[in-house]
């Protein structure tokens, strides 16, 4: 869509509305916005625990998404809303992740229409981008490879075809990691800290597919640098650290970072070809499950052990994201650098053994 807008940075105390308030990055953004002066309506499902700043302005709300009709309260009197609140699982269908994925998208903005809302931000993935043997652009084609992606591209064409209503940006983030982080990579902390149970050392693991990961605090910041220097509508950015790094290099930084002796010999990744590789993952489907299950069981007695249960964590493998141990899934985050904004962690290693830590101290992981 042509629409543009030459909105200024907003003065502080507008009010704003965050779904998935109380996720990893929803946490993060609620936090950011505080400090820039908003004051915050953080929506999250019943049940859910949110984290807020010392002398944050910010209300809470528990709401179901997911319902037939939309409450028009939790958008009323706000001037944008920033929509995280998402299913993250590439393994559920499609009628499992549409309600909150697709259906909540579309009813949150027919809603914030109705209320004068100025501004959408909505976050979709990454994933949706079609593989490339270069790092991927926002213009590249998207694809929907699996149900989860399939959600969030048809929530993109929906908020992109409006034109009456909020300013519509997208974000489509890299690999997500940060404190609270649940999925991707907080699984690999999971099986590796579980394995520092049971192996007296790593292997000193190195290459592999490369990929791109990205902390929530940046998602959180580029989503505030967005809001006040807003695109055209229906405009995407990519964010990711610009620190591509090999799959089997994260394993070695992990098993570092739970504080795994690391073997000094190194191992490369395989020299397999990406054909070969593709017929991996329907081969090894019954071998996963059974693994998953059993890992599943034996992390939570190790929990129970280390007195850190329930853990919000788990060691499960996910046959779909194999694809990230396939081949390079390289995403070029310079259109967002080059509106102006300045990763706060533009590299892999630090960042990530800093997230562990952070685990390890609020007992999300049953570490030694």
């Amino acid at each position: 869509m042509a629409r543009k807008t030459n909105k200024k940075p907003e003065p502080p105390g507008k009010l704003v509305v965050v779904t998935g308030a109380a996720g990893c990055v929803g946490s993060q953004l609620v936090a950011e916005l505080c400090r820039a002066g908003y004051r915050v309506r953080a929506v999250d499902r019943p049940g859910a625990r949110f984290v807020l700043p010392d002398g944050c302005d910010c209300e809470t709300r528990e709401y179901d998404l997911a319902q037939d009709v939309l409450d028009p309260a939790i958008v009323e009197g706000a001037d944008a809303v920033f929509h995280l609140a998402a299913i993250v699982d590439i393994g559920l269908k499609f009628r499992v992740l549409a309600p909150i994925n697709l259906y909540a998208t579309v009813k949150l903005y027919e809603a914030a229409k109705q209320a004068g809302v100025k501004y959408f931000q909505f976050y979709s993935t990454g994933a949706a981008y079609q593989f490339q043997d270069r790092p991927i652009r926002e213009d590249d084609p998207l694809w929907a490879p699996n149900d989860y992606v399939k959600t969030k591209v048809m929530a993109e064409d929906f908020l992109k075809a409006q034109s009456h209503g909020p300013v519509v940006n997208i974000i489509r983030p890299g690999l997500i990691f940060g404190p609270r982080g649940r999925v991707l990579a907080a699984s690999y902390a999971a099986s590796i800290c579980m394995l520092s149970h049971v192996l007296p050392a790593f292997p000193n693991l190195q290459g592999g597919p490369r990929s791109n990961y990205v902390h929530a605090a940046d998602l959180a910041g580029a989503s505030v640098f967005l809001y006040e220097h807003q695109a055209p509508h229906g405009e995407a950015f990519t964010v990711a650290n610009s620190d591509p790094v090999g799959f089997m290099d994260v394993l070695t930084i992990t098993a570092r970072a739970v504080g795994m002796r690391i073997l000094p010999l190194k191992v490369p990744y395989p020299p397999i070809s990406v054909l070969k590789l593709s017929l991996l993952p329907a081969r090894l489907l019954p071998i996963i499950n059974a693994l998953n299950v059993v890992d599943i069981n034996f992390y939570k007695r190790l929990c129970k052990r280390m007195g850190v249960y329930p853990s919000p964590l788990s060691p499960k493998l996910d046959n779909e994201a194999m694809v990230y141990m396939l081949k390079d899934v390289l995403l070029d985050n310079s259109k967002i650098r080059s509106a102006g904004y300045e990763l706060k962690y533009p590299t892999f290693a630090d960042a990530w053994t800093q997230t562990i830590e952070w685990y390890k101290e609020h007992k999300w992981l049953p570490c030694k």
